[in-house]
Formats: structure tokens, sequence, C-alpha cells
């Protein structure tokens, strides 16, 4: 989880609402692995959850040990969905929960933050610049990668396509 934030920046509503069928191995003519994310796309008016997508490329050393991890998830969830594919591809623990339709055993957004928050923090990485230790929330990576990508001097529609904007008014 903590590597999909880093590599696309995207919010934890989108991680919440992932589910094992999103994560695909493809391959090359070639015989070579490719492996994609589904995004589901946040924030778009009028729009429900998992009605739009963006397909984002992973590199392998991201996209093999997820593709790995999705069918764990899925065999998991093999007695106790219809359709495993449809569980969640970061599972809330607790077998118990009051889930809308087609999100059963999904994390909320915030729940799925604050343990991402929870996890980095026992790593006790230190600012340079301050000496104290950082405070990682989710929306950091976030907003790293479009200031990464305008430091590196790639223009506003590319860095709405990366942070899935519609526009590029907030860029």
């Amino acid at each position: 989880l903590a590597r999909l934030f880093l590599a696309l920046g995207g919010r934890p509503e989108q991680y919440a609402s992932l589910k094992v069928c999103d994560v695909r191995r493809d391959s090359t003519p070639q015989g070579d692995a490719t492996y994609f994310i589904e995004m589901p796309r946040a924030k778009q008016r009028g729009k429900r959850s998992r009605t739009e997508f963006k397909s984002r490329a992973l590199i392998a050393q991201l996209g093999a040990p997820l593709t790995e991890y999705a069918k764990r998830v899925c065999r998991k969830y093999m007695t106790i969905l219809s359709d495993p594919n449809q569980a969640p591809l970061f599972p809330q623990r607790s077998q118990r929960g009051d889930w809308a339709d087609g999100f059963e055993y999904h994390q909320t957004a915030k729940a799925l933050g604050r343990a991402l928050t929870k996890a980095l923090g026992r790593l006790e990485v230190m600012s340079e610049r301050t000496g104290e230790a950082l405070n990682l929330p989710p929306i950091r990576f976030r907003r790293t990668l479009g200031t990464r990508a305008a430091q590196e001097g790639h223009g506003e529609l590319v860095i709405a396509e990366l942070l899935d904007h519609s526009d590029t008014q907030n860029v």
C-alpha cells in the first residue's frame, strides 16, 4: 500500500475502493510481463464510486509483488464471497461491518489512511530540515508527486494526468 501511494499519488478513497480484479498482469508479444492497476477515479462530480477508472502501468518491481498479493487475497475470499475477484485489495481485518453493496470487507478511506500513517510512523523517518520525526499522511505522497513532476519541468497537463485531475485548474 505504501509503495502504491509513493508511486501513484492516489487518494485514500481510491485505494480503499480497489478490488483484486483491478490488478492485472499482461504479456507482451515477446513474452515479457507488464503490470497494470485500474485506479477508480475519485471526486468526480455526479459519479458513483467505481464507475470510471484510469489504467496505470506499474513497474515490475511493484507490479509483480502486488499481483502475487492480489492472488493471496483472492484465495482468502474464495469461501467468503461468491466472486473472490470482487474482494477488496486492502481488506478490513474484521469480518464484521456495515458495508455498502459491492464494498463488503472494504476498509474506509479514513481507516486506510490511518493505517498507512501508523505503519510509516514506525519507521521514525527524521526530517533533514527540522531533525524531527516526519508526519507522513497519505496527502504528502500526492503533493510530493505533483511537486516533483513540476520540478522536473513537466507541464500542467502532464501533472493533471499524474494526479488524475479532470482539468488543470488545481494543478
